[in-house]
């Protein structure tokens, strides 16, 4: 019986720590704290909505992270992501756009990369920053997408709002 505890708890132990997040080789977590520190400084919209579409651009070099093992736990939706080498890097920022009263998009190039016709096309004329949440607020709005902050806008030009449709109709 002590044998088989052992063996039990071996096994527990190494898929506990086959998961560990260990985050020591990507940068991710690093660009995302020193972006958000500018972005909460920048000196304007137009230098905010610029600051954006990097980000959004800058982060399509991550790619979603699929645990190697899934067990009954193991959440549906997270937002884990690994550079090109395969290294675990942590979240990413959520870029929402609303382009109507209850409809939206998430701004990810890795997920959408027709997209990039989208985030081309934002500035401070057509896109308004709505609110940005970079804690404990912005995960309990969005949930795991949330987790590392989300950034809110909504635009209300006809052109843009377009350029989505076309582009959402496409796939």
């Amino acid at each position: 019986m002590k044998k088989i505890l052992l063996i039990l708890f071996i096994i527990v132990y190494g898929i506990s720590y086959s998961q560990e997040n260990n985050f020591s080789d990507c940068t991710l977590q690093t660009n995302n704290k020193q972006w958000k520190e500018k972005f909460k400084k920048a000196d304007g919209h137009i230098e905010q909505i610029e600051m954006i579409k990097f980000k959004i651009k800058d982060d399509s070099l991550y790619d979603d992270y699929i645990p190697k093992l899934r067990i009954k736990h193991t959440p549906s939706i997270t937002n884990q992501h690994i550079d090109k080498k395969g290294n675990k890097c942590g979240c990413k920022i959520l870029f929402v756009l609303y382009y109507t009263k209850n409809k939206s998009i998430l701004l990810d190039l890795n997920s959408n990369p027709k997209q990039v016709n989208i985030v081309e096309n934002l500035n401070n004329e057509n896109t308004k920053i709505e609110f940005y949440l970079f804690d404990k607020k912005a995960q309990a709005l969005y949930g795991t997408l949330g987790e590392c902050g989300v950034v809110q806008m909504r635009t209300t030009d006809k052109s843009l709002k377009r350029i989505i449709k076309h582009e959402l109709t496409q796939k």
